[in-house]
């Protein structure tokens, strides 16, 4: 069977998905770019990244670290659930209290508390709204430098019935959804085909951060890769077409 007769067939075998995944996989594969090594993101030059622990916050006072240890993270990672209906009326205060413990720099630092290829750190966020007490209807990008939803664009078109491709949730009873964008500009130029890879490491750091504080904080929450990527980029970045959507977080 040819090529042509197996993509026009209702049902392809599974096989053929896989093929089409390994070819997905080989595009971000290492080409001729040539990957620049910058002097600020070497071990120990004190710019960028993290480069040792000779910035690290001090111990406690009998010189254990200041947090809970292995058995608080094994009982956090442990109670993790995606849930997919809502246990209460979610706020703008707690949404954005989430935001900032998972994603917010270090005001002292500058630190972001999850890693990014190369110190890009070009992965934002994007709360599509549906219901929400005191946010309106419509996209709000998360800045971490003040830890602020601000409104952009709070208009009808941002329906998430519109928005999602999915089975598992009921899109018209969703108050948010948490999309994370790359910049594949920024990623590009540093790590050329590559970047798409690191790109999704980010948003994948991302987003296991705002399931957990999500968690924590008592708001249900389920990722999903189920969504319309033309319709959200368009929704997110109309004229910008390297901000690519990879990652979602529903909010139902």
């Amino acid at each position: 069977m040819s090529a042509a007769q197996r993509l026009d067939d209702a049902d392809p075998p599974a096989e053929w998905f896989v093929q089409a995944a390994l070819g997905f996989h080989r595009h971000s594969t290492y080409g001729n770019f040539p990957e620049p090594a910058p002097a600020g993101l070497l071990p120990g030059s004190g710019t960028g990244g993290a480069p040792d622990d000779a910035d690290a916050p001090p111990p406690g006072a009998d010189g254990a670290p200041r947090h809970g240890g292995p058995e608080e993270l094994v009982r956090l990672v442990a109670g993790r659930r995606s849930r997919r209906t809502r246990t209460g009326r979610l706020s703008a205060r707690s949404l954005t209290r989430a935001l900032g413990a998972a994603l917010a720099p270090d005001p002292a630092t500058g630190r972001y508390p999850y890693p990014s290829a190369g110190g890009c750190y070009a992965v934002s966020l994007h709360a599509v709204v549906q219901d929400v007490a005191g946010l309106a209807r419509g996209v709000h990008p998360w800045d971490p430098a003040t830890g602020a939803l601000a409104p952009r664009r709070p208009d009808a078109d941002a329906d998430v019935p519109g928005l999602l491709r999915t089975t598992v949730i009921r899109p018209s009873q969703v108050q948010a959804v948490l999309m994370l964008t790359a910049d594949l500009e920024v990623y590009g130029a540093r790590y050329g085909e590559r970047g798409y890879r690191y790109a999704l490491l980010e948003a994948g750091h991302m987003g296991q951060n705002l399931t957990l504080a999500l968690h924590l904080l008592g708001i249900a929450n389920c990722p999903v890769g189920g969504f319309l990527d033309d319709r959200a980029a368009r929704l997110l970045h109309p004229d910008r077409p390297l901000l690519l959507p990879v990652y979602g977080v529903v909010l139902p």
